[in-house]
């Protein structure tokens, strides 16, 4: 784990290998610990220099490890034990040079920050810094008390807060690394050529009468800036995940305290976020359930798979071109088909468009991006699928097109290849029939926009055979996409559940609520979008088609002639005022050019404003729990059949808040006897969409959580 020599110079080299550090047979400080036991023993020091590799920017067992203790005395007393190895090695009375070998993350970083001198490899594609707040976790073992002391409040909270991770140009400007160089030899030298020269060492705040660069937090301009931070935070409604607070609480805090004191303040607002719900649901999610998901958990286990080396897009608009720029990215040969020249040379300018876009933003090399285009080879002629591995229909969103287009490719098609419809709504079941080999025939729903959105829905029916889905399971890794796998049904699980979101924001609108409430109380729900800011990006028109294919008697017996509040203003705004979203520059929101849309004056005067002053938990709890009780039901009837894909689908399908775990995690944390009791309260008031279904009665008398 750590390697341990002394050269002819009396320096103590230790080499850490990252990746033997964060692994389930060995204790990473009990081994740092008994390193220090075998410096303190040696004669003569000069100095030590702390090799740190490359580390991942998350590692999953460091993250796990960091959750596995629950209770926060116990939290706080391991913390505790844990730094004060840390500070053992810090306040050893001898320089200490960190060369950091690659990207360092997290607890390595940390380790880093302990030393006199920081250096680094002149790479710019190297990142240091803490990525585990992305997870609600914050440096926890002194690095923010270290980095405060190091380059003051304002630098230390923008760089946690927004930045997170950094560069080694960025960082030598922040002073946070002291040098570069260009090889490992290099540094080697720089490091020892410090230690010559500044011996008996120590850090500048365990010096008498040091002071932290810009003063303390209630000196100088400290109290603005702090209070501008703690704004940008709540701008951003980041106040949802407490691991900001929790920052900037530390910092401040941290900023007018001794050392020890500010080690304290820091362990204890990092015990509250290691044993709290929203970091568990954030790592959970996003790691754990992700990663079951993407590791083929869920695929059928057999041995097919095929590589796709080539396969058709049909269709290159709004997303066939995206399907086929992330295939190509994913070193696949593309034929994107479309009816006309002028649709093709549309969608081949969309994708140059997302690659001069990369390039300039400096993600991929140009010669890179000419070599992923070059893949996608356009194409009117249908005979040019013959040797096509998978061919995916991307036309309009309509039965009789994607039918004709169905049967047109079969004629084409080599027998082994799959065909796979990309749709929202339209049921998988109806467009097999129009297909001669039903087993090779699946649906797979992409996110708009596909280059952006990492979820890919893929739906089964009963005659889709075990080699088609693994086969297309396997191809939605290939282009690094996370799939979930649902059954046939009106809507699948996303479109089912997502159009809940919107249609309870509808009938708030209908019921009279303000708009700008609606919207600004979605986002401090969590959303990143407000509903009626949702249905103009996905157009109105689009929404009200959707209503009529997934049908408004899906769970109940109503008459034909029963409209429902959403139906009611979905028809006011395609059919009375002709505003149908952001396409046609006039929705919910007016869309003025070079200017930022707003809500459309006149809305208010259609949809009357009945309360000024509304209880805005009572609005959250509508839009959450709308999308719970549904996802429930998709589970019961085996839409949905797994809580892991469940919850990521709705994460990242359509932006459930991630800090609450996702749609059945919620109803967890919730509690199932107090979430049956809500749903009850807001049935009885709002209409039969909250009724709870019958699992969870089941569930409430078995003592069960969804898991």
């Amino acid at each position: 784990m750590i390697q341990y020599s002394k050269n002819k110079n009396n320096i103590i080299f230790l080499k850490l290998a990252s990746q033997a550090i964060f692994d389930e047979n060995n204790d990473f400080f009990e081994s740092f610990s008994n390193c220090i036991d075998k410096i303190e023993k040696e004669g003569d020091i000069n100095g030590i220099v702390l090799n740190l590799q490359n580390n991942k920017s998350i590692n999953s067992y460091e993250v796990k490890k960091n959750l596995e203790e629950k209770d926060p005395t116990n939290c706080f007393k391991k913390v505790e034990i844990e730094k004060s190895i840390l500070r053992r090695f810090e306040t050893l009375d001898f320089p200490k040079v960190a060369i950091l070998d690659g990207s360092i993350f997290n607890l390595i970083f940390e380790l880093a920050l302990c030393c006199n001198y920081r250096i680094a490899l002149n790479e710019n594609n190297q990142k240091f810094g803490f990525t585990h707040i992305n997870l609600g976790l914050m440096p926890g073992k002194g690095g923010m008390v270290r980095l405060t002391r190091e380059i003051g409040i304002e630098q230390t909270l923008d760089f946690l807060l927004f930045e997170k991770s950094s560069n080694v140009k960025s960082l030598l400007e922040k002073g946070v690394l002291q040098n570069s160089a260009n090889s490992l030899e290099e540094l080697t030298s720089l490091a020892e050529s410090f230690i010559n020269k500044n011996q008996k060492y120590n850090q500048p705040w365990d010096v008498k009468d040091y002071k932290i660069p810009g003063g303390a937090s209630y000196q100088n301009d400290n109290p603005i800036i702090i209070a501008d931070y703690s704004a940008k935070i709540f701008k951003k409604n980041l106040r949802n995940y407490p691991v900001y607070e929790a920052i900037i609480s530390t910092v401040t805090e941290g900023a007018s305290l001794s050392f020890e004191s500010a080690s304290k303040i820091e362990s204890r607002y990092y015990v509250e976020l290691v044993t709290g719900d929203v970091s568990k649901n954030l790592v959970t999610a996003h790691l754990i359930q992700k990663g079951k998901i993407n590791s083929g958990y869920f695929r059928p286990k057999n041995k097919f798979k095929n590589e796709f080396t080539k396969i058709c897009v049909l269709g290159s608009g709004l997303m066939g071109h995206g399907i086929a720029y992330v295939s190509a990215m994913a070193d696949i040969e593309v034929i994107l088909m479309d009816t006309s020249k002028d649709n093709l040379d549309k969608g081949l300018k969309r994708i140059k468009n997302i690659l001069s876009f990369n390039v300039q933003k400096g993600l991929i090399e140009k010669e890179l991006a000419d070599d992923i285009f070059s893949k996608v080879n356009p194409s009117q002629d249908y005979s040019q699928i013959k040797d096509c591995d998978l061919i995916i229909e991307a036309v309009f969103e309509e039965r009789d097109i994607k039918a004709k287009v169905i049967k047109e490719s079969e004629k084409h098609m080599k027998k082994s290849a799959i065909f796979a419809s990309n749709t929202s709504t339209i049921s998988i079941n109806e467009l097999n029939k129009f297909s001669s080999s039903p087993e090779n025939f699946i649906g797979i729903h992409f996110f708009s926009p596909v280059d952006r959105m990492e979820l890919v829905e893929i739906i089964k029916t009963k005659k889709s055979s075990a080699k088609t889905l693994s086969c297309v399971f396997d191809f939605i890794r290939k282009i690094n996409k996370t799939p979930i796998i649902v059954n046939d049904s009106p809507g699948f699980y996303t479109t089912r559940v997502f159009e809940k979101y919107t249609c309870e924001g509808l009938a708030l609108l209908y019921e009279g609520y303000p708009a700008h409430l609606i919207e600004s109380t979605s986002k401090n729900a969590g959303f990143p979008i407000g509903p009626l800011a949702v249905l103009d990006e996905i157009n109105i028109e689009l929404a009200l088609k959707i209503r009529k294919e997934i049908g408004s008697n899906l769970y109940s017996q109503k008459s034909e002639n029963h409209v429902e509040p959403w139906d009611e203003v979905l028809n006011f705004m395609v059919n009375k005022v002709k505003r149908g979203g952001r396409s046609s520059s006039s929705g919910f929101y007016e869309y003025p050019k070079n200017e930022r849309k707003y809500l459309w004056p006149e809305l208010h005067n259609h949809f009357v404003i009945q309360f000024n002053k509304p209880d805005q938990q009572l609005l959250i709890d509508r839009l959450l729990f709308v999308q719970a009780l549904e996802t429930v039901r998709c589970y019961e009837e085996g839409v949905i059949q797994s809580f892991d894909e469940a919850n990521i689908g709705s994460i990242y399908g359509w932006g459930f808040p991630a800090f609450r775990g996702g749609t059945l995690q919620f109803i967890n944390d919730y509690g199932l006897v107090k979430f049956k009791k809500r749903a009850l309260e807001l049935a009885s008031k709002y209409g039969e969409r909250y009724i709870p279904p019958k699992i969870i009665d089941r569930m409430i008398e078995s003592d069960e959580t969804f898991s």
